[in-house]
Protein backbone atom coordinates (compact mmCIF):
# COMPACT_ATOMS: atom_id res chain seq x y z
CA UNK A 1 0.00 0.00 0.00
CA UNK A 2 1.32 3.35 -0.97
CA UNK A 3 -0.08 5.13 2.12
CA UNK A 4 2.13 3.08 4.43
CA UNK A 5 5.44 4.22 2.99
CA UNK A 6 4.27 7.75 2.20
CA UNK A 7 3.07 8.02 5.77
CA UNK A 8 6.28 6.51 7.12
CA UNK A 9 8.25 9.24 5.41
CA UNK A 10 6.19 12.01 6.94
CA UNK A 11 5.15 10.66 10.31
CA UNK A 12 6.43 9.87 13.74
CA UNK A 13 6.72 6.22 14.69
CA UNK A 14 5.60 4.27 17.68
CA UNK A 15 6.29 5.45 21.20
CA UNK A 16 7.74 2.13 22.28
CA UNK A 17 10.99 2.20 20.35
CA UNK A 18 9.71 4.87 17.98
CA UNK A 19 11.36 7.59 16.06
CA UNK A 20 10.51 10.52 13.85
CA UNK A 21 11.57 12.01 10.56
CA UNK A 22 15.14 13.27 10.82
CA UNK A 23 18.11 14.06 8.68
CA UNK A 24 20.16 11.09 7.49
CA UNK A 25 21.63 9.09 10.35
CA UNK A 26 23.74 6.61 8.41
CA UNK A 27 26.44 5.19 10.64
CA UNK A 28 29.29 3.00 9.53
CA UNK A 29 29.40 1.07 6.27
CA UNK A 30 28.45 -2.33 4.90
CA UNK A 31 31.36 -3.95 6.75
CA UNK A 32 30.09 -2.90 10.16
CA UNK A 33 29.01 -5.66 12.55
CA UNK A 34 25.57 -7.06 11.82
CA UNK A 35 23.19 -5.80 14.51
CA UNK A 36 20.05 -7.73 13.50
CA UNK A 37 16.59 -6.64 12.40
CA UNK A 38 15.36 -4.95 15.57
CA UNK A 39 17.44 -1.79 15.70
CA UNK A 40 17.33 1.72 14.24
CA UNK A 41 17.31 1.97 10.44
CA UNK A 42 17.62 5.08 8.26
CA UNK A 43 15.88 5.23 4.91
CA UNK A 44 18.28 5.91 2.07
CA UNK A 45 17.48 9.16 0.32
CA UNK A 46 15.05 10.67 2.83
CA UNK A 47 16.94 10.08 6.07
CA UNK A 48 13.71 8.93 7.76
CA UNK A 49 14.46 7.06 11.00
CA UNK A 50 12.72 3.71 11.40
CA UNK A 51 13.31 2.56 14.95
CA UNK A 52 12.49 -1.11 15.49
CA UNK A 53 14.32 -1.42 18.82
CA UNK A 54 12.29 -3.30 21.36
CA UNK A 55 10.68 -5.51 18.71
CA UNK A 56 10.83 -9.28 18.40
CA UNK A 57 9.76 -11.83 15.83
CA UNK A 58 6.15 -13.03 16.01
CA UNK A 59 5.31 -10.39 18.60
CA UNK A 60 3.01 -7.38 18.31
CA UNK A 61 4.95 -4.15 18.50
CA UNK A 62 3.08 -0.98 19.47
CA UNK A 63 3.39 1.38 16.52
CA UNK A 64 1.87 4.73 15.71
CA UNK A 65 1.54 6.89 12.63
CA UNK A 66 1.02 10.62 12.88
CA UNK A 67 -0.60 12.76 10.19
CA UNK A 68 0.42 16.35 9.46
CA UNK A 69 -2.73 17.64 11.25
CA UNK A 70 -1.64 15.86 14.43
CA UNK A 71 -4.09 12.98 14.18
CA UNK A 72 -2.56 9.77 15.41
CA UNK A 73 -3.23 6.20 14.35
CA UNK A 74 -2.24 3.53 16.86
CA UNK A 75 -1.39 0.18 15.24
CA UNK A 76 0.26 -3.17 15.84
CA UNK A 77 3.30 -4.16 13.78
CA UNK A 78 4.31 -7.82 13.64
CA UNK A 79 7.30 -9.37 11.84
CA UNK A 80 6.85 -13.02 10.83
CA UNK A 81 9.84 -15.01 9.63
CA UNK A 82 13.40 -14.68 10.82
CA UNK A 83 16.07 -11.99 11.22
CA UNK A 84 16.87 -12.19 7.48
CA UNK A 85 13.51 -12.28 5.68
CA UNK A 86 9.82 -12.76 6.08
CA UNK A 87 6.60 -10.84 6.09
CA UNK A 88 5.10 -8.12 8.25
CA UNK A 89 1.57 -7.21 9.24
CA UNK A 90 0.48 -3.69 10.14
CA UNK A 91 -2.91 -4.16 11.78
CA UNK A 92 -5.54 -2.86 14.16
CA UNK A 93 -4.86 0.74 13.18
CA UNK A 94 -7.31 2.94 15.03
CA UNK A 95 -7.69 6.64 15.70
CA UNK A 96 -6.32 7.91 18.98
CA UNK A 97 -9.22 9.97 20.28
CA UNK A 98 -8.28 13.58 20.97
CA UNK A 99 -5.18 13.66 18.78
CA UNK A 100 -7.02 15.84 16.24
CA UNK A 101 -10.52 16.87 15.20
CA UNK A 102 -11.39 13.61 13.45
CA UNK A 103 -10.26 10.12 12.42
CA UNK A 104 -8.25 10.41 9.18
CA UNK A 105 -9.25 6.85 8.25
CA UNK A 106 -6.69 4.96 10.28
CA UNK A 107 -8.03 1.52 9.39
CA UNK A 108 -6.92 2.15 5.77
CA UNK A 109 -3.30 1.72 6.92
CA UNK A 110 -3.81 -1.95 7.80
CA UNK A 111 -1.82 -4.04 5.30
CA UNK A 112 0.85 -6.68 4.85
CA UNK A 113 4.21 -6.81 3.12
CA UNK A 114 7.63 -8.42 3.09
CA UNK A 115 11.10 -7.59 4.37
CA UNK A 116 14.60 -8.74 3.55
CA UNK A 117 17.78 -7.89 5.43
CA UNK A 118 21.26 -8.28 3.95
CA UNK A 119 23.85 -7.35 6.59
CA UNK A 120 23.24 -3.64 7.16
CA UNK A 121 20.57 -3.08 4.52
CA UNK A 122 16.86 -3.59 5.00
CA UNK A 123 14.33 -3.66 2.18
CA UNK A 124 10.65 -3.39 3.07
CA UNK A 125 8.00 -3.89 0.37
CA UNK A 126 4.29 -3.42 0.88
CA UNK A 127 1.68 -5.70 -0.67
CA UNK A 128 1.74 -3.67 -3.92
CA UNK A 129 5.53 -4.18 -4.13
CA UNK A 130 6.32 -0.53 -3.42
CA UNK A 131 9.64 -0.82 -1.62
CA UNK A 132 11.88 1.28 0.62
CA UNK A 133 15.53 0.63 1.49
CA UNK A 134 17.11 1.35 4.86
CA UNK A 135 20.68 1.27 6.20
Amino acid sequence: MKPFFVLLLSSALFACGGGSPTTALISGDDDETDAGLFREWTETGSGFLLDLTGGALNTNLAYYLEEEDGSRCDCRLTFLGDEISGSYVLSQCSYRVGSSDADPGCNAYDHTGTYERDNNRLSICDDTQECSTYR
